[in-house]
């Protein structure tokens, strides 16, 4: 693989069914087929007997020569590429989730490389990809027309782009320099590109094939009656053949044309009216083709959509409707979606049954699919429209009111709507898949061009002559959850979240020890075991590659921890006391292996460590009088505590002693008070004994 490629677009896969497609596509044994799609239009194949998709890929990678550094179910990066993932439905017609499916005038139906079609064109589709607001225009290129300027749509090969309007079909480079340009091939056609050659109709009414280095190989007529517009249907290419439908500006008959690849008609039905500014759904060997009506000034019946059967060569069924069908039917799972000028929104079997329809107003939009819902748009280009996301079974889930009809096909890049509205100031709009309105972008005339998506680039042109690129400029922003201070030892749970009104293709953190990657927010948990500021690393980037890296500040403060001492405050001197000493946090949790420091007076006495936040020591006093005990404890991530203790030594000898004079002072107190008890018992007895004397002669007498 050549890897000076730009974005590779397609991982396709299919399980091999051979009894669906028997005959164009040889039977295989049960597995899975994974397609690389490349942007030189390189299509590589390889058939796993593997039946899920992530170990089909690793081994079609391993098979091929390729790298595969990541894999999701939605994309993946091989060689350096991103590949965004498409599956096939059971009609063998691809399923766009997240890239264009729609990219032509008015209205497109991509075709993709499909089991029966194995080396298709490649066209204008990207990789998953989002875009800015308008302000991020990163160029434009002037055609010299004006007003009826660039209606086509821009397709891509390798690193060229390539897009009709009314002064010829142009060649450019991705940064807007002119290769070529051809001046007879001329209108509003869209080119289709395949096996290194444009396809494009042109205003003349012929079909030309047109090599990418500008040689013009040959030109067929497929317009009897071009009128102003000339060939505006875009071709198609299935196993080596082109279909192409003319539209009639009178009474002549429309045709389906089988051209081969030098030009030859091999085979060509008559249609019952025009198409026109359109291209084809396909499935299962049938081509259905929209009936936008037969014109002779002005349009009339029959419209609606046709069946042909292209192995056969035979209309298969026809289904009417009541106004003309210009949009690209999208089919996915047996069911085509088509809008209507009547003013429906079309969900119609395989078979032409009816299922059923939704009113929209007037439309020529190309509806897209995207996570079970169909994104179309309606209006003329008088007056506002709408953009409506109707569920699969034709419920309405939002619209919303632009400024300006939306004629354009819907273009689905990664999780983003876009879409043109036509009014004299014309709009590019991009809205999420809620409805909410992201962005838009305004040119200065009409704009009937569909945006296309070509690697990071978004491209559009209007009826100034103007071809517009587009480029998100804008890195994504990076936001902290959660506080930024925290104490040592508490769970530090903080989450950064990575923004961008496009998409964030990754986030990435660093922190110490500790490297995270993810897509777009990253959860760091962890205990703070440290004390002090430290910085988180932190890097996003887009799907455009823009990048912002950002460092964040967290701040861890020390714990709190208390140290009480418990033990005698009197001692007598030359006797050793016993303490104890107990730790704890602020939630009166005990701390364990605390570093204690003890000092007698101020003097260091020992250190010791506090095991499971209890420690006993000893202290010997060898003077008497007031002592000062204090202990340090210290321990990383703690804020350091101190307990202090006065502690009295008295002495055993008395005299001349404070302690001594006390003792003796309560001592002659002790015996003043017995002294003078003693008395005032023996003054009482002697009292109670003349009483008793006193009365006993009393009773004598």
């Amino acid at each position: 693989m050549n890897k000076k490629f730009a974005a590779l677009l397609i991982i396709g896969y299919v399980i091999s069914m051979s009894f669906v497609i028997a005959g164009s596509y040889p039977a295989v044994s049960e597995g899975m087929d994974i397609l690389f799609e490349f942007p030189d239009g390189t299509v590589m194949w390889y058939h796993t007997n593997y039946t899920d998709f992530k170990n089909a890929t690793i081994d079609a990678c391993k098979h091929l020569g390729f790298t595969c550094s990541f894999l999701s179910s939605q994309y993946a990066i091989i060689n350096g590429y991103r590949l965004t993932r498409y599956e096939w439905d059971g009609e063998w017609v691809i399923e766009n989730e997240y890239i264009t499916s729609n990219i032509l005038a008015y209205s497109a139906g991509i075709p993709l490389a499909t089991p029966e079609n194995r080396y298709p064109r490649f066209t204008a589709i990207a990789q998953r990809t989002y875009y800015a607001p308008g302000d991020y225009e990163l160029w434009n290129v002037s055609t010299g027309t004006t007003f009826s300027g660039i209606d086509s749509t821009v397709v891509g090969f390798g690193n060229q782009i390539f897009f009709e309007s009314w002064s010829g079909l142009y060649s450019l480079s991705l940064n807007g320099t002119l290769i070529w340009k051809n001046a007879t091939i001329n209108g509003m056609g869209t080119p289709y590109v395949y096996n290194n050659t444009l396809f494009v109709g042109s205003a003349d009414g012929y079909l030309y094939a047109v090599k990418i280095n500008s040689t013009v190989i040959w030109r067929e007529k497929i317009c009897n009656s071009p009128g102003y517009v000339g060939l505006v249907n875009t071709p198609l290419v299935l196993n080596d053949t082109i279909y192409i439908a003319s539209y009639e500006s009178d009474n002549s008959t429309p045709h389906l044309y089988a051209l081969s690849l030098n030009g030859t008609q091999m085979w060509n039905i008559s249609l019952p009216g025009s198409m026109y500014f359109s291209t084809f759904a396909y499935g299962n060997n049938t081509l259905y083709i929209p009936i936008a009506g037969n014109y002779n000034g002005t349009w009339y019946p029959p419209y609606g959509i046709l069946a042909v059967d292209i192995s056969t060569h035979t209309i298969k069924w026809f289904f009417n409707t009541s106004g003309g069908v210009r949009s690209t039917p999208l089919l996915h799972n047996n069911t085509l979606y088509f809008s209507c000028t009547d003013g429906y929104l079309y969900a119609v079997s395989t078979e032409g049954n009816l299922l059923w329809k939704t009113n929209i107003g007037y439309s020529t939009s190309s509806p897209n699919y995207m996570d079970g819902i169909i994104y179309v748009g309606s209006g003329s280009f008088s007056g506002n429209g709408k953009i409506y996301a109707i569920y699969e079974n034709g419920t309405v889930k939002w619209n919303a009111t632009v400024a300006g009809g939306v004629q354009s096909s819907i273009t689905i890049g990664g999780l983003f709507i876009y879409f043109s509205a036509n009014a004299p100031n014309g709009k590019i709009y991009c809205f999420n898949k809620n409805g909410t309105e992201m962005w838009n972008f305004t040119v200065g005339n009409y704009l009937l061009s569909s945006p296309s998506i070509i690697g990071n680039l978004l491209f559009f042109g209007d009826d100034d002559g103007l071809l517009h690129c587009l480029k998100d400029t804008a890195p994504p922003s990076v936001v902290m959850s959660g506080s930024d201070t925290y104490i040592y030892g508490e769970t530090i749970n903080i989450s950064f979240i990575a923004q961008d009104n496009m998409g964030v293709r990754k986030i990435a953190l660093t922190f110490m020890n500790v490297s995270m990657v993810s897509d777009d927010s990253i959860d760091l948990v962890f205990v703070a075991n440290f004390t002090g500021v430290k910085w988180i690393n932190v890097s996003a980037e887009d799907y455009d590659g823009n990048i912002i890296n950002r460092t964040f500040k967290i701040y861890v403060s020390p714990a709190t921890m208390k140290v009480s001492v418990m033990g005698p405050l009197r001692v007598e001197n030359g006797t050793t006391a016993n303490y104890t000493v107990k730790v704890v946090d602020e939630n009166g949790e005990l701390v364990e292996d605390v570093n204690l420091t003890i000092f007698v007076d101020g003097a260091k006495q020992k250190c010791d460590v506090a095991k499971n936040g209890y420690y006993t020591f000893s202290i010997s006093f060898n003077s008497t009088g007031n002592h000062t005990v204090s202990v340090l404890a210290t321990k990383y991530g703690y804020r350091n505590s101190t307990a202090i203790l006065d502690v009295y030594v008295y002495s055993t000898q008395h005299s001349g002693t404070k302690e001594s004079v006390l003792i003796y002072y309560w001592y002659f107190i002790a015996g003043f008070v017995s002294f003078v008890s003693i008395l005032i018992g023996v003054s009482l007895v002697i009292k109670h004994r003349k009483t008793r004397d006193l009365l006993h002669e009393k009773l004598k007498n």
